[in-house]
């Protein structure tokens, strides 16, 4: 199946025009560990690239180009294999000192930015070292006219300020520089600086909804609010959700809620060493992940 997309929602399906899809994967490399079964898990999240996303766009007539992050990774023997994966797609891989997920970002950002393959890139693809791809790119919902987010986050975050997940950004290369702008943003800083006497609701609604990547956001800086940062800079119609809405189911151990998606994986706190520091705070996730097949088929 060819790479299309609609128009508007009640358009037929065109042909997606040809393009170079560049693939920026940021974040924590080897998010499981360095023993062999963690290295296996991040070896098996890149392949689902190759399978998943990179296959189906060259078989359409498009061409990738992966620009890479190590970031606190296992060292260079255990990143080889990733990098070998991909061949002559590999634009550039370099290694990046980042701490936390806003120094991570711009770092991956700076890295594309100077790499002299960046210019023939029409669309910027940002993806987690620990996406694992379930599905085929044919099968996601894209525009090439707008910027996409991964997806609205669970139904109650989503309703409480728009969260949006951050695991994947589709940029088209108009929309690079208002993108790159807005990392790092927290709208509602202002507000911050200039009220001493918040509620605890208030201090944290400040430091998350409109954050996207900013130092001085919870959970050391997330990406949770890019949909309210980059809807203020661009207008909801320049935006659209690539996946659809993830699935809040109970925990097999009980005592909290897990995500769950149709179209990845990400990693599973239940598969990381013993010791391995999260890279993000531990949720509910950490506390075991349902049988996937009771909820997707």
């Amino acid at each position: 199946m060819a790479l299309q997309y609609k128009p508007h929602r009640h358009a037929r399906r065109q042909p997606w025009p040809r393009s170079t899809f560049g693939l920026l994967l940021r974040g924590q490399l080897h998010r499981w560990g360095c023993a062999p079964p963690s290295l296996a898990r991040q070896l098996a999240a890149h392949r689902s690239l190759l399978t998943h996303l990179i296959a189906p766009l060259e078989q359409s007539g498009h061409s990738a180009l992966l620009f890479i992050a190590l970031d606190r990774g296992c060292g260079a023997a255990a990143a080889a294999p990733l990098l070998t994966l991909y061949g002559r797609r590999l634009a550039l891989a370099r290694a990046v000192r980042a701490s936390t997920q806003p120094e991570g970002m711009r770092a991956a950002l700076r890295l594309f930015a100077s790499a002299a393959a960046a210019r023939e890139c029409d669309f910027l693809l940002v993806l987690r070292h620990d996406l694992r791809l379930l599905r085929p790119v044919t099968a996601w919902t894209l525009q090439p006219h707008k910027l996409g987010l991964a997806s609205k986050c669970e139904r109650g975050a989503w309703g409480l300020f728009n969260c949006s997940s951050d695991l994947l950004f589709v940029v088209p290369r108009r929309l690079l520089g208002s993108f790159t702008a807005s990392v790092g943003v927290n709208l509602d800083q202002p507000r911050l600086d200039a009220g001493a006497n918040r509620s605890r609701y208030e201090r944290w609604l400040y430091s998350a909804r409109g954050c996207c990547f900013s130092a001085r956001c919870v959970m050391g800086g997330w990406g949770h609010g890019c949909y309210n940062v980059l809807a203020a800079r661009l207008g909801t119609q320049s935006l659209y959700f690539v996946f659809s809405m993830p699935l809040f189911v109970p925990s097999m151990r009980g005592g909290g809620s897990v995500l769950i998606h149709k179209d990845y994986e990400v990693a599973e706190c239940r598969h990381m060493e013993r010791g391995q520091r999260p890279l993000y705070r531990e949720r509910a996730l950490c506390e075991g992940m349902p049988n996937r097949s009771q909820f997707i088929p």
